[in-house]
Formats: C-alpha cells, sequence, structure tokens
C-alpha cells in the first residue's frame, strides 16, 4: 500500500500502546526507501517490481511525495509520547519510551509557540511555550516555562540514535 494509508494505521497502532510495531514498520517501510535511493519518501513503497511504474504507467510513480511523510507525525508521538490533549496543543502530554535510543528530541510548532522535548537516559525537559500547558502525572504545568524529570533508567535499554534505516543495513 501507500505509505500515506500506511501512516493512518500506525497512528492506531500507538493508540493501541504498540509503538515497538510501528517504529519497525518505519524502519522497515521509510527506511527501505531511504536505503533503495534517491533519499526521499516516495508515493508507493514497494521495492519488488519497477520502482517507478504505478498506476499502469512506467513513470507514474512519484519518489518524493509529501503525503508519505508520516514519520514527521509519528516519530514524535510513538518515541517521546508527544501529543496534543486539546484542540492547537493548548494542553499537551509527554510520556518517553526511548527503547533502544540513547536520545530523542522533536520540535512542534504549536500556535502561540515551539513545543520543545529533548530526552535522554536521564533527562526529560519539556519547554513549554505561552498559552499551552504540560500535563504530567496529574498536574498542570502552564506556559511559559521550562519542565525537567529524571527518565526511568529502564525505559532505555540500549544504544543507538533515531534512524530509519532497516535492520541489518
Amino acid at each position: 500500500g501507500t505509505p500515506f494509508m500506511t501512516a493512518f494505521r500506525l497512528r492506531a497502532l500507538i493508540a493501541c500502546g504498540d509503538a515497538p510495531a510501528v517504529l519497525d514498520q518505519l524502519r522497515t517501510t521509510w527506511g527501505g526507501m531511504l536505503a533503495s535511493g534517491p533519499g526521499t519518501f516516495w508515493e508507493e513503497a514497494s521495492f519488488d517490481e519497477d520502482p517507478l511504474a504505478m498506476y499502469g504507467r512506467p513513470f507514474g510513480r512519484s519518489r518524493c511525495h509529501a503525503w508519505a511523510s508520516g514519520p514527521a507525525a509519528l516519530l514524535p508521538e510513538a518515541v517521546l509520547g508527544l501529543r496534543p490533549l486539546d484542540d492547537g496543543w493548548a494542553r499537551f502530554e509527554v510520556c518517553p519510551d526511548l527503547g533502544a535510543l540513547e536520545w530523542a528530541a522533536a520540535i512542534v510548532p504549536a500556535p502561540s509557540g515551539d513545543i520543545v522535548v529533548v530526552a535522554d537516559a536521564a533527562t526529560v525537559t519539556v519547554h513549554v511555550p505561552p498559552g499551552t500547558a504540560l500535563v504530567r502525572e496529574g498536574h498542570t504545568v502552564p506556559g511559559p516555562s521550562t519542565v525537567e524529570w529524571a527518565l526511568h533508567t529502564s525505559a532505555v535499554l540500549g544504544g543507538g540514535a533515531v534512524g530509519l534505516a532497516p535492520p541489518g543495513a
């Protein structure tokens, strides 16, 4: 199928609490596109047929397709647990699960300013812009503020960096 539709399925898996399966699929599908060239995301992610053919046309497939940008939205939620709780990110939560990653970071452009989250094996730091509020463990922290807390080291299982390369690549 298309990466566009795959992103919807992966969002459902995140909602069901299966972020590891989401990360595996991102590595396989989008990592496979990156590894196969030209370093962009394709309209259709099939690797076993003519890489340019689609819709019965020999050059019908876009190899740089905006609708295949699912990882841009999925990774902050799957890895950092960064989710809006209200429209316009007025309230949001951050619940990182780094898995095997050493660190992760994301910037979400909210209407009132950028929400910035940085997490590593020891610490989570969240910059809460004015007009928004971080909801964490039953507490609400309004912006502007910077919130930092210790990340449970059991959430980090090993080394690595955020990447979309397929396993074994």
